[in-house]
């Protein structure tokens, strides 16, 4: 839609014109190995600016003629232009991004919601929370067609829409959101899980907002319980989805879920 578009000031032809560049040179490139290697280096060191510059020389330069690869290089930019707070720069970057990942697998596909998450993470730090709503929710349509209502990222994604809704005062929505993505990650780690607690937290504080205080003393106590047991190894999966692009090499079936580690 308009929205996710952002206002794009690179239309969708010249996008796809600097993503198919065909100078075999430009296909492996070790000047492009070892730009990444300096963005990857700088990202981990928290040196952002360093890390802003060499991935500036990929995706400016013709280092990528693959479609996909410069997909990807483009939301590695936005990630670290989003880290150092340039949010207007990392939005644009990301829609570029968004185009292209529909125009190489499809409107409907793990690659455009994986872009559109970084829009949202944008949107919202900007304080656009209206604006955010109907990209988590396409974020969401997506991510339960290709993965099914009871995978992590959608239940993930729930949380994201409940917050959000939250936020905007939007109560009778954000309470049953709560309970899906509640639901959802009890699927995923099970009901004695620590990794339920921050559900758990924010559906709590929520129930106190529209005085249903009993109910919120209810969660808190489990909250507690859930605190008092030790970590196992589903406590040590990521809760929300933002560690980032860690440059992670694509395989040829699936192209977007090895873009971020947690995604699998």
């Amino acid at each position: 839609g308009k929205l996710i578009r952002l206002k794009l000031t690179v239309g969708l032809a010249t996008v796809i014109a600097a993503a198919c560049q065909t100078s075999v040179l430009a296909q492996e490139s070790p000047n492009r190995n070892a730009h990444l290697t300096v963005a990857r280096t700088a990202l981990r060191q928290g040196e952002y600016e360093e890390a802003e510059e060499a991935m500036r020389h990929v995706v400016d330069s013709a280092f990528t003629v693959d479609a996909a690869e410069r997909s990807i290089d483009m939301q590695n930019l936005a990630f670290i232009l989003y880290l150092q707070g340039k949010l207007q720069e990392s939005a644009r970057m990301y829609g570029q991004a968004l185009i292209l990942s529909e125009s190489t697998w499809g409107s409907d596909s793990l690659a455009v919601a994986d872009n559109l998450f970084g829009i949202v993470g944008c949107l919202r730090r900007s304080g656009k929370f209206e604006e955010v709503e109907p990209v988590i929710q396409r974020m969401l349509e997506i991510r339960l067609r290709q993965l099914g209502p009871s995978h992590r990222l959608v239940g993930n994604t729930l949380l994201d829409l409940a917050v959000n809704y939250e936020r905007q005062g939007k109560f009778a929505d954000a309470e049953p959101t709560y309970v899906r993505a509640l639901s959802v990650r009890e699927l995923q780690f099970g009901k004695d899980s620590r990794n339920n607690i921050p559900c758990l937290v924010n559906y709590a504080g929520l129930l106190r907002k529209i005085n249903k205080t009993e109910a919120a003393d209810s969660v808190d106590a489990r909250i507690a319980e859930l605190s008092s047991r030790p970590f196992d190894v589903r406590d040590n999966m990521p809760d929300i989805d933002r560690s980032g692009w860690l440059f992670v090499p694509r395989p040829a079936d699936s192209p977007v879920r090895c873009q971020r580690q947690s995604a699998n």
